[in-house]
């Protein structure tokens, strides 16, 4: 007889407390979720040495090309 009276108000309790609970993790995830990563130390690498010169365009047979007028090119392009 007395646990049916008890039982209403234990339940309400146990709810708040639960959704108490809930709400206070809702906040902590939504604090986390802005949170931006934290970055990690950057190692130091090693001193480049000067580059050496190379040639100007790394194109597939920029070496037959090259030496030829760029009108010429534009010629031979549009007739193809």
């Amino acid at each position: 007889m007395a646990m049916i009276e008890i039982r209403p108000e234990v339940e309400k309790n146990k709810t708040a407390m639960v959704d108490a609970m809930i709400k206070q993790e809702l906040a902590n995830m939504m604090i986390l979720a802005k949170q931006k990563p934290k970055k990690g130390k950057k190692k130091k690498g090693k001193k480049k040495k000067g580059k050496k010169k190379g040639s100007k365009n790394k194109l597939p047979g920029f070496k037959y090309i090259k030496d030829r007028d760029t009108y010429d090119l534009l010629v031979e392009l549009i007739q193809n």
